[in-house]
Parts: C-alpha cells; structure tokens; sequence
C-alpha cells in the first residue's frame, strides 16, 4: 500500500512545483495545464513500473515463508548458522516464567547443544508473554536437551520440554 501512495504524494508535488513554477515564469493556467497532464502521467507511470520491479508479490512472500519454516537451511535468526545437511527438530517449552525472553531461554538450551532458534508466544492484545515457547534443534538430538532440561527448575518454574506436534492447517 505505501508503494502507492508515495508516488501520488510525489506526483502531487511535482504538479504543485510546476503550478508554481508556471506562476512564476508568468504562463497563463491553460497553458499550464496541457503541459502539466501529460508529465504527470508520464512520471506516475514511471514511479508505478520502479515500485513493481522493486516489491515483491504477495505469492512469492507467501513461498519465502514456507520454505524458511521447512527449510532446514535457513534459520530465523541471522547470527545462527546451521549447515546445510542438518535437519531442524522443533521442542514445545511449557510453564515458562513470563519474565523469560527469548536470549535467557536460548543460553538454557545451549547448554546441551546447538539451538537454532527460540520463539517465545505472545498474547495478541497485551502482547505478554503467554509462558510457553518453541525451541528449534538439531534434529536426532531431542532426547538430550529433553532429558537434561524436562522438570528441571528455571526462572522458579519447572519446565516442561517435549517434541512439538505439528501444526495442523
């Protein structure tokens, strides 16, 4: 939405520059007026063709996020790097404490092996957290990090960690 509506704002004030400009050089408003149209049509077809080569449809951001969900390859956070062969497990983290955040969680399981990525659900209307996440790992390792951390005391809370189901559409 806001690739079109600034072209319009920029159209509109090349038309009110050259409306100043006309007034100043003293043409008289017909004149104007038959210059201005076609520039502004010209322009606003230009600034329409730059912000589609420039943006991406909505079905092909719709495939990026598949295929950085399933792709093992791809992490959601840029410091981690997974190599390619690897396969991702995801773990459900329960009865969390809501003061955790994402890095806190994150330096836990780290503890017991390589983490891909934490994610940490929020209420939608008071954006608190909700006291349960998802911790993304290598796969074949579950049995380790739920072993080491399933009834363990974090944050005061005994945490729950188990294989997370998947979700269905």
């Amino acid at each position: 939405m806001l690739s079109i509506r600034l072209p319009l704002a920029v159209i509109l004030a090349i038309i009110v520059g050259l409306a100043a400009f006309a007034v100043s050089i003293g043409l008289n408003l017909s004149a104007y007026e038959h210059f201005v149209s076609p520039v502004a049509v010209i322009i606003y077809l230009l600034l329409q063709m730059l912000a589609t080569k420039f943006t991406v449809p909505a079905s092909e951001k719709q495939d990026e996020a598949v295929k950085s969900r399933t792709s093992p390859s791809k992490s959601r956070n840029t410091n981690d790097v997974i190599p390619q062969s690897s396969e991702v497990s995801t773990l459900y983290v329960g009865n969390l404490a809501y003061k955790a955040n994402e890095m806190t969680v994150k330096e836990l399981f780290s503890q017991y092996g390589n983490v891909i990525s934490v994610r940490l659900m929020k209420d939608k209307k008071t954006n608190r957290r909700k006291g349960f996440g998802f911790v993304e790992i290598e796969a074949g390792k579950e049995e380790v990090f739920i072993k080491a951390l399933n009834d363990s005391e974090f944050m005061d809370r005994t945490l729950k960690v188990r294989p997370a189901k998947e979700k269905s559409e």
